[in-house]
């Protein structure tokens, strides 16, 4: 997330399930990092989506319930690395967020499994039975997204087409990379 205050620089922050064990925000102003979030070196795709307003709110609470939801799940289950490849990538936690918000995400290659996703929905429901209160709009995309975000382990004639789609989308407009310079041929 890129916040753009009136005055003064652009705060950048990430929300991610990361390899230091937490799903959460982390602050991307430390430490020049071209091959994470250069934008001119061919990396990495950003999104052209800009959240205002409502829709940032909304962000804000999924990421909040996100992160209950997974770092809780994570410690419950001693999961190493803060579960981080078990309950998905860093990919994985910003496509369920994207999922949530817009209905659908552009983001390849996702591999959160059944298993996981099972897990995740079951840790949702205890901790709202032991009184988490988030907002309930949150609740009901989360719930949705985790069901419908796809995944990309297998596909099959159905799930071709949207994991191209998403692969696609998720490369750079230019790279210095062979591979990602032939699928920009492919997309033109």
């Amino acid at each position: 997330m890129e916040l753009q205050p009136p005055e003064g620089e652009t705060v950048l922050l990430q929300y991610y399930q990361g390899t230091e064990g937490l799903n959460g925000w982390a602050a991307m102003n430390d430490l020049d990092r071209p091959w994470q979030n250069g934008r001119s070196n061919g990396t990495v795709r950003y999104s052209p989506m800009v959240f205002q307003d409502q829709q940032l709110t909304d962000a804000i609470d999924l990421c909040e319930l996100m992160g209950a939801v997974h770092n809780s799940e994570a410690s419950m289950e001693k999961l190493h690395l803060g579960g981080y490849g078990a309950i998905g990538f860093c990919i994985d936690s910003t496509a369920l967020l994207e999922q949530a918000l817009t209905g659908s995400t552009s983001l390849f290659p996702l591999t959160l499994g059944g298993l996981w996703r099972e897990r995740l929905s079951a840790q949702l429901n205890h901790l709202l039975d032991h009184n988490m209160r988030p907002n309930d709009e949150a609740v009901d995309r989360y719930k949705v997204a985790i069901e419908e975000m796809p995944q990309d382990l297998y596909h099959n004639l159905e799930t071709r087409k949207d994991a191209r789609r998403r692969l696609l989308a998720s490369q750079p407009r230019h790279s210095p990379f062979l591979l990602i310079q032939h699928l920009n041929q492919e997309r033109s």
